[in-house]
């Protein structure tokens, strides 16, 4: 049984929430495509505005890692 290296590629969407109180919230997913950036900022700094949030960040990244991949 022979083993190959091969690259694979996955996207990561990390958005951190600092709330009001001095908390903060982290969601990290792996998705398809970026989202929008336009939509997210539009929407994340209304949400600032209206004092739902204190602050926010958001990054949208590629990963590469090598996956074994059996071979018979």
């Amino acid at each position: 049984m022979n083993q190959k290296m091969e690259i694979k590629t996955f996207i990561f969407f990390l958005l951190i929430i600092f709330n009001n109180d001095g908390s903060f919230k982290n969601k990290i997913e792996m998705v398809a495509k970026c989202p929008n950036q336009m939509e997210i900022t539009n929407f994340m700094n209304e949400s600032k505005k209206l004092g739902k949030i204190q602050d926010w960040e958001a990054y949208c990244f590629p990963v590469s890692m090598e996956e074994r991949i059996k071979k018979s």
